[in-house]
């Protein structure tokens, strides 16, 4: 347990903090701020293995854990919520990230190359539509040359 807060600000460098430990994987190292004699101390905790009754239980080389999400007043009101922070793996981390790069760099492409097409496409449906109107203009002056000379 600890206070200084060098220290914990280095542990803390590579978590993420929890503010409910439905959302914690099993096996993932959870550290925590919970107070003590009225104070509030850092803990390194351990590998998280479950949960009891408004408690998280956490796994050491040593023992088990059993960590209070609250403490409460006498009075049943809440005094404290201990604060939960989960180690993430950098490299999966990075992982993750290279492989959303990866895919955002694909649909961009087909983004692109749909772009090109669309605007192709679009050209030649303009074409289109001026031949059909001058061949609309064409016939319309054939219908009136034979209309006059009928």
């Amino acid at each position: 347990m600890s206070q200084d807060l060098s220290l914990i600000k280095k542990e803390l460098s590579n978590c993420e903090e929890f503010s409910s430990p439905f959302d914690i994987d099993r096996q993932s190292h959870v550290k925590y701020i919970t107070l003590k004699d009225k104070q509030e101390y850092f803990y390194t905790g351990g590998k998280y293995i479950g949960m009891s009754e408004n408690k998280i239980i956490l796994q050491t080389k040593k023992t088990k854990l059993f960590v209070p999400l609250t403490i409460k007043h006498p009075d049943g009101s809440i005094l404290y919520k201990t604060r939960l922070f989960v180690v993430t793996d950098n490299e999966v981390t990075s992982n993750t990230k290279k492989h959303y790069e990866t895919i955002i760099q694909s649909q961009q492409s087909v983004i692109e190359t749909m772009t090109k097409q669309i605007k192709e496409i679009s050209d030649i449906n303009h074409q289109y539509k001026e031949k059909h109107s001058q061949y609309e203009q064409i016939i319309r002056k054939l219908l009136q040359e034979r209309n006059r000379h009928t």
